[in-house]
């Protein structure tokens, strides 16, 4: 979690730390640098809060716009959207999802970062995604839908090839980065999505036990969990219903916990609130 850092330690310290390592390298030599790690760190951290503005202005140009209202009928299988229309402009929002995350990478490879910053600020790209979307999700019963999470799934395939295949992204991340931690800061929209398309379709006799219900969805919280079950919704085109004795289930292990109105939702990272003194988005 991205909160749990300063701006500095986020950004700064390992790199700091990298670079006297370098310098006190036994041959005495130092390994090149880039342009930024040589900067100043107000400088770099100027540099970094540029990046971080158009990365967000990015994201909400099309992320955000996947859930506003004008588009939520022709990208979630509005039902009096003709079928070939709406896949049309299904392919056009992924498309420009990932025509954002292309330039996204692109500025952030001209800015000649080190690895470490740059793994940090798509970590925190793709952290944000995920909390723009899920929080959608869970404040808003008309989009917990079996169609919506058919849609979502969608385009989290598309962002996962383009995890595998984009070069650039390759190129300034480290492996552990574009192979694994991006995944990982979508996994709680993935299973948000594979819930919302999953347990309409199916009884309590397909788990083995409760727990097996739970770790089918382990990303969610059981919080998580049960808001997004007592906000689903059927639709003309997707009639079935998450059976009573699945919410039942959620229900009882909802009420053995002690919760809290802000536990359904995913913090933004810290450097990309409103509130913040240094974000980008006022």
């Amino acid at each position: 979690n991205f909160r749990n850092y300063s701006f500095d330690e986020l950004f700064f310290d390992e790199v700091q730390s990298d670079s006297e390592s370098d310098t006190d390298s036994d041959d005495g030599s130092q390994t090149e640098t880039s342009e930024a790690s040589q900067k100043s760190t107000p400088e770099c951290q100027k540099e970094i809060e540029k990046l971080i503005m158009n990365c967000v202005d990015l994201i909400l140009a099309t992320a955000a716009s996947v859930l506003s209202l004008p588009c939520r009928q022709c990208f979630f299988s509005g039902s009096n959207v003709v079928l070939s229309a709406m896949s049309h402009r299904q392919e056009n929002k992924e498309r420009e999802l990932n025509n954002s995350l292309r330039e996204i990478v692109t500025k952030i490879r001209t800015a000649k970062l080190c690895s470490e910053i740059c793994d940090r600020l798509l970590e925190g790209v793709f952290e944000y995604i995920n909390a723009l979307i899920f929080n959608e999700l869970m404040a808003e019963s008309e989009c917990c839908t079996a169609e919506i999470g058919l849609n979502i799934k969608l385009v989290l395939s598309q962002l996962s090839e383009w995890m595998a295949t984009s070069s650039v992204l390759h190129e300034i991340t480290s492996e552990e980065c574009y192979s694994t931690e991006l995944q990982q800061r979508l996994l709680p929209l993935t299973h948000a999505a594979n819930a919302l398309v999953v347990l309409p379709n199916v009884t309590m006799d397909d788990f083995s036990s409760d727990d097996d219900l739970f770790d089918t969805f382990s990303a969610l919280s059981v919080v998580q969990l049960h808001q997004l079950v007592q906000q689903f919704t059927f639709t003309l085109k997707s009639r079935e219903e998450i059976s009573p004795a699945i919410k039942q289930t959620i229900q009882q292990h909802t009420d053995e916990i002690q919760r809290h109105e802000d536990d359904v939702f995913f913090e933004f990272p810290f450097y990309m609130e409103p509130s913040n003194p240094t974000s980008p988005r006022k």
